[in-house]
């Protein structure tokens, strides 16, 4: 006997990829390449869905994906090119600073200055370069393909869950039924 406790369920994750061939939206019936298709799990769900319903919170929300771009500068890291750039900057002005003396200063002045300011520069490298690399393994494993995972409404979702409900309690009628015994087949005179 097999029979199981509770049906197989898609999970509440859902990703938007685009369909081959159009298909009637699941709430407003126009036709749209955009399915709706479960992340993972032991029952795939997928359905066609306008891309104007992904922005009504009634129907669905984003959820967060560690696997994305957005969730590493929305947790508060930025972008290490923007770093470099910054650095750079940093460093011009730094630079620029020093280097912008007036006539009045003597000779002496003018070549520490510049020491302090080449010593300044090879630090500001080194940091640079140091940041760099660690930025470079932060990428990699930030380098997954960028994507939306949504969360359907609770209500929207018990409408995706009910045929999988219905299809399980079916099942197990019928595994049932051939248990049962038949009905007298001769009627009695």
């Amino acid at each position: 006997m097999s029979c199981q406790n509770r049906p197989a369920l898609p999970t509440n994750r859902y990703v938007q990829r685009t369909a081959a061939k159009e298909g009637t939206c699941f709430i407003c019936g126009y036709f749209t390449p955009n399915i709706f298709m479960t992340e993972q799990g032991t029952a795939t769900d997928w359905f066609y869905i306008c891309s104007k319903h992904t922005l009504m919170p009634s129907f669905c929300t984003v959820a967060l994906d560690t696997a994305s771009k957005d969730f590493v500068a929305s947790a508060g890291m930025d972008n290490p090119a923007s770093r470099g750039k910054a650095a750079n900057k940093d460093r011009q002005l730094g630079a620029d600073s020093v280097d912008g003396a007036g006539p009045s200063e003597s000779n002496s002045n003018k070549n520490n200055s510049k020491e302090k300011s080449e010593k300044k520069d090879k630090k500001n490298e080194q940091k640079v370069q140091a940041s760099i690399k660690e930025d470079s393994a932060a990428d990699r494993t930030a380098e997954a393909p960028k994507r939306k995972v949504y969360v359907l409404h609770r209500d929207v979702f018990y409408l995706r869950q009910r045929p999988f409900v219905k299809r399980w309690e079916k099942e197990q009628a019928d595994t049932l039924a051939q248990r049962l015994p038949s009905a007298p087949r001769n009627l009695p005179k």
